[in-house]
């Protein structure tokens, strides 16, 4: 489908060189560069919480718990007590 691109390639790759992040062009309809993209994007995520000082734990205090309910004591799943 490339003819009917509404962004061209170079100005993708202008954009991703502006904002620092790397460009892929992809396609679901042919799965190109699908699995690459996310590769990327989830490897820069775990580099990034490693620089941060996380270690790449997922330690950390915004992380909503979903096996736990904070409306309730004790860890309990009913809503309110």
């Amino acid at each position: 489908m490339s003819d009917d691109r509404i962004i061209t390639k170079d100005r993708g790759q202008e954009l991703a060189d502006e904002y620092g992040i790397k460009f892929f062009e992809t396609s679901a309809k042919t799965d190109m560069n699908v699995k690459e993209a996310f590769i990327a994007i989830a490897t820069d995520i775990v580099e990034k919480k490693i620089s941060m000082g996380d270690g790449g734990t997922g330690n950390n205090s915004n992380v909503v718990n979903p096996g736990r309910n904070p409306g309730t004591q004790g860890g309990g799943n009913k809503c309110c007590k």
